[in-house]
């Protein structure tokens, strides 16, 4: 149960686009079993990802562990490398995402 490597752009950290995903999830399994015990980390989930906005309201789709620091992927040719610098960003992934509605 510890972050690891996936794809070569596929850094351990914390996801706020699956972020987003699990608490949608937490809530749908509290609305299907009638407990409200899924419920519980939701208001924690939701405070960490309002307070890991980028400036423009946006969400990173990685967190540095511990540092909570945006990190981002340049892509050279099938070359990838870390970088927290977002102006050179592959296309086909999701680097950054939008916050959904509900987290307000």
């Amino acid at each position: 149960m510890h972050p690891i490597w996936a794809r070569q752009f596929e850094l351990p950290g914390v996801s706020g686009d699956e972020s987003q995903e699990t608490i949608e999830r937490l809530m749908r399994f509290s609305f299907v079993t009638s407990d409200r015990k899924y419920l519980k980390p939701i208001q924690r989930a939701l405070n960490y990802l309002r307070r890991s906005l980028l400036t423009d309201g946006q969400l990173v789709r990685y967190y540095e562990l511990r540092t909570n620091r945006p990190l981002y992927m340049e892509r050279r040719e099938k070359v990838y490398s870390l970088t927290r610098d977002d102006s050179r960003l592959p296309g086909h992934y999701g680097w950054i995402t939008n916050l959904d509605q509900y987290v307000w």
